[in-house]
């Protein structure tokens, strides 16, 4: 835009009084015109930052024929050095206009030799020209400088907000591996090669690096001694621990030496008033702490804490709730599930599952014989039998009373089968009573209850047909509640009991 500009202000100002040459400074105001076309289209992204100092050797050359064959006025001509030099001071480095000094007062002073009508004391204004132009150059750089720097930690500011900004929002979750992993993407956000959450075992006086970024294999899988390395630094000082190649001896220069890197930070990680981790972080390349670093890291090592609090609080809140819904669905006396478990099974039902329900054989006359106590011992091993021999324990349930409920889900051959290997187990374990069992498959169309029926009808043709079996229904569906003898039935338990186990 210098170029353009300075090339159309000499095309106007060729027809001035006292310009020398008109068709030539013509000539340099398209010249001027063509490299400041030039210059917009040409890739300087891929170029250096100094390339762009090689538009100053054609400036020089421009304003020095401009000069030789343009305006002699005195006033105009030092005008073009100061702009040019102020140029270079937003473009370039500190000291650049130092170094160019020599070559600016060379193109100045060289038409001053030649021009016929040169005024006076022409050469000796070099000595103030140049200055100023070195002057302005400089102060401009310096201010230029300057901003950069200030918008480089302002940006840096920024970095570190938005890294604890995120960190805030992805250690959110309550599920506490969730909460670790985010802590150390919230650290590597920071700039780090290397993150990772060193939890301690205070069983073992060790701690394990968890969800680690950039560490080698070796050093993740094994455990450290809880006083190894910074990690072992801050938890014996209780504060956060920041070295780079600034820090000068010490035991934190000494453990930044064994480490192999050129700047890491680790800070402690507090979990209701307890030392509990240690984030840390570190890179290879130099980085120098201030004091927005560390009070940044130690902001989210905080956040992590109050993360990990409020995770493990939630967890013993869930645990324990999941504690008391268990409960609630748990027979007291057998361990298995209530009668509530039970019509969930029942609910829950899918075409194929087989529905066995389990009675005790005579129980009422094992209590009048034994007494209660011993009849809840049956129940008890019995509920431990079928329990012990299902595939999944939790589709075992009390439905009331010596009635069980058991559930097979859906299994290669049929489920009598798997029926008649439980009560074969329950003869062989020579239990105080027999029990007799009904069995229905629950077919497609068909309601939950319909199964149920067919359960129970099952089970009291396998008590109409002298108890201690299992009956599936379908073979015996013809037995009903009317089916069987309401007669009472006297019977000695003991020489029963010996007959079960003959």
């Amino acid at each position: 835009m210098l170029f353009v500009a300075a090339g159309m202000l000499t095309i106007l100002s060729a027809d001035l009084p006292g310009t020398r040459s008109s068709a030539i400074v013509r000539v340099l105001g398209v010249l001027s015109v063509l490299v400041g076309l030039l210059t917009w289209s040409a890739p300087w992204e891929r170029w250096p930052r100094r390339a762009t100092l090689g538009l100053v050797v054609p400036a020089f050359i421009l304003i020095s024929v401009g000069n030789r064959y343009g305006t002699s006025s005195p006033y105009s001509y030092a005008v073009y050095f100061i702009v040019l030099f102020t140029w270079v001071g937003l473009s370039q480095p500190r000291r650049t206009s130092i170094w160019l000094a020599p070559a600016a007062a060379a193109f100045y002073v060289a038409p001053l030799w030649h021009a016929p009508d040169v005024f006076p004391g022409a050469a000796a204004s070099t000595l103030v020209a140049i200055p100023v132009c070195v002057l302005v150059g400089e102060t401009v750089a310096w201010a230029v400088d300057e901003l950069r720097v200030a918008r480089g930690d302002a940006d840096h500011r920024a970095t570190l907000l938005r890294a604890v900004a995120g960190a805030t929002t992805s250690i959110t979750a309550l599920d506490w591996d969730h909460v670790l992993r985010g802590v150390v993407d919230a650290a590597t956000s920071l700039d780090f090669e290397i993150a990772a959450l060193a939890l301690f075992d205070d069983a073992d006086d060790t701690y394990r690096l968890l969800h680690p970024r950039g560490f080698t294999g070796d050093y993740v899988e094994r455990a450290h001694a809880g006083s190894d390395g910074l990690v072992g630094l801050v938890r014996e000082r209780r504060v956060t621990v920041a070295a780079d190649r600034s820090t000068e001896g010490g035991p934190v220069a000494t453990r930044l030496a064994q480490t192999g890197l050129d700047a890491v930070i680790a800070s402690p990680v507090w979990v209701q008033g307890h030392l509990a981790a240690v984030l840390i972080a570190g890179t290879r390349c130099d980085m120098r702490f201030t004091a927005e670093d560390v009070e940044a890291f130690d902001l989210l090592a905080l956040h992590a804490g109050r993360a990990l609090e409020n995770a493990r609080r939630f967890g013993d809140e869930r645990e324990a709730k999941e504690t008391l819904a268990e409960a609630s669905l748990r027979d007291e006396l057998t361990g298995v599930g209530n009668r509530r478990h039970s019509v969930r099974l029942l609910d829950a039902l899918q075409v194929g599952d087989a529905v066995m329900i389990v009675d005790v054989d005579h129980f009422k006359s094992v209590n009048d014989r034994h007494g209660h106590g011993t009849g809840d011992s049956v129940l008890v091993e019995l509920a431990d039998h079928l329990r012990s021999n299902v595939r999944d324990p939790q589709l075992v349930a009390r439905y009331g009373g010596d009635e069980f409920v058991v559930v097979l889900p859906h299994i290669e051959g049929s489920a009598i089968g798997v029926a008649d290997r439980l009560l074969a187990g329950w003869r062989d374990r020579g239990a105080l009573a027999t029990f007799s069992a009904g069995l229905a498959v629950h077919e497609a169309g068909e309601p939950h209850s319909a199964t149920i029926a067919k359960a129970d009808a099952a089970l009291y043709a396998a008590k109409r047909l002298g108890r201690d079996r299992v009956c599936e229904h379908g073979i015996f569906a013809s037995a009903t509640a009317e089916d069987i003898d309401p007669r009472p039935v006297t019977i000695d338990v003991p020489t029963v009991a010996d007959e079960w186990t003959s």
